[in-house]
């Protein structure tokens, strides 16, 4: 009956104890800092093509658990203004959310490592090149919890990974891009504090993009993408 008694004594300090454990994770609440400009960049190197534009706006939930050194996303949205492609053809605005996130959390340096899976939507057509809406890009976001001189604290942090566009009259070299996303958000205690959505002005476009040379051979090729990992 004593090892009975200690049995269940046992089974339920840790029962009492699991959710103990659970508290040890917290969520931070981030939205886009409106005094630096986010950038999202897609890049051919092999074409020389190059595109970027601004991030309209930023809104996630970055869970931390300090004490397991973990961290994860278990929410992200942004919204990207159009990029334009090769041809000058534009894929209108992007939104962009998480599908899975799974990291590690450096408590004495405030810094995180996250592998992420972004669904990637457009608003254009882009299956001449394609891209089949919504397409999945793998990704490292790599970050720092940071807390300036008034106390207000802040995720600086870049996401970025690349992939292949295959090319059909030479299947052994494939077109090879990369994309990085560059962002400041400022982080909340609760959703309640998270501000609204900021408003587009009549303006609003705000693509920054830079083209070379290589587009010889583009046009008229199958085109896919394939996952790389």
């Amino acid at each position: 009956m004593k090892l009975r008694g200690l049995a269940a004594f046992v089974v339920l300090a840790g029962l009492s104890a699991a959710p103990a454990m659970a508290q040890n994770a917290r969520t931070v609440f981030g939205y886009e800092d409106s005094d630096f400009e986010t950038s999202f960049s897609l890049n051919f190197p092999a074409l020389g093509i190059t595109s970027s534009s601004k991030v309209f706006y930023t809104r996630f939930k970055l869970e931390i658990d300090e004490l397991a050194g973990t961290a994860r996303f278990t929410s992200y949205e942004q919204e990207i203004d159009p990029l334009i492609l090769p041809l000058g053809i534009s894929t209108g605005a992007l939104r962009v959310q998480i599908q899975n996130s799974q990291g590690t959390y450096n408590s004495l340096t405030n810094t995180f490592v996250t592998n992420d899976d972004y669904n990637i939507t457009f608003t254009n057509d882009l299956s001449s090149f394609g891209f089949e809406s919504p397409v999945i890009l793998p990704a490292v976001s790599e970050g720092r919890v940071t807390t300036d001189v008034n106390g207000d604290r802040f995720v600086e942090m870049d996401w970025q990974g690349d992939g292949e566009l295959a090319n059909s009259e030479n299947p052994s070299e494939p077109y090879k891009f990369t994309y990085k996303c560059s962002t400041r958000s400022r982080l909340a205690d609760s959703a309640e504090a998270v501000p609204a959505l900021p408003t587009r002005n009549a303006c609003g476009a705000g693509i920054l993009s830079a083209f070379g040379l290589g587009l010889f051979g583009f046009v008229g090729m199958k085109r896919n993408i394939r996952r790389r990992r």
